[in-house]
């Protein structure tokens, strides 16, 4: 299990949220869809995870769950400001 590569960043807001802008090559998995759970189980647990929303509650929520169902790597990077600085922002059309 290689953990070494970069991590796959996760946009846990609403698709509307995550339209108006959101890091470069991000992943959206919106936390109040009724899908969230299935969207998640899909993933590579062995994977590195980062995850971010407008605040940092939901991720970390997410961050949570995701560990109780098994990804060792797992991390709650925290709101739009941690991430705006973390990270390459694509903009809104």
């Amino acid at each position: 299990m290689s953990t070494n590569s970069s991590p796959i960043i996760l946009d846990v807001r609403t698709v509307a949220e995550y339209q108006q802008g959101h890091a470069q090559n991000s992943i959206n998995i919106d936390f109040y869809a009724p899908h969230f759970l299935e969207e998640i189980q899909k993933l590579d647990k062995s994977k590195k995870y980062e995850l971010y929303c407008r605040s940092g509650n939901r991720s970390g929520q997410a961050e949570a769950i995701m560990k109780q169902m098994g990804f060792a790597h797992a991390m709650n990077i925290g709101g739009l400001d941690e991430a705006t600085t973390r990270y390459s922002f694509e903009e809104a059309d």
